[in-house]
């Protein structure tokens, strides 16, 4: 029997929105930060270095499969994503990043 209590679930999902919405935050200020200094390809290849081992972590952790059920669907939604976060990084160069932090959170709503 272990001595530590369980959280429960609701606390869990509340502390992983609230994780997620800071890194969301923190993510948007330091590539409008370093947007004005380096590429759009270099900015894209350090998300990508950061976020890989951070999934492959949770694969291993979850013990997940590698290959997908559906790979065409697999692609199109990879080659969507890369469209727009290219996208959202070439518009956050360009605008405010009030204007860009309200776009973020109201944007899920509409």
């Amino acid at each position: 029997m272990s001595s530590t209590p369980e959280v429960p679930v609701e606390v869990g999902a509340v502390g992983a929105i609230l994780l997620a919405s800071l890194t969301v935050a923190l993510h948007d200020a330091l590539v409008k930060f370093a947007s004005d200094g380096i590429g759009i390809w270099q900015l894209y290849l350090v998300r990508a270095l950061f976020a890989l081992p951070l999934l492959v972590w949770l694969c291993l952790r979850r013990k997940m499969t590698w290959r997908p059920h559906h790979l065409g669907w697999v692609a199109l939604r990879s080659a969507l994503m890369a469209t727009m976060w290219g996208l959202f990084y070439l518009a956050l160069a360009r605008l405010s990043l009030s204007v860009v932090a309200a776009a973020t959170y109201v944007f899920p709503l509409l």
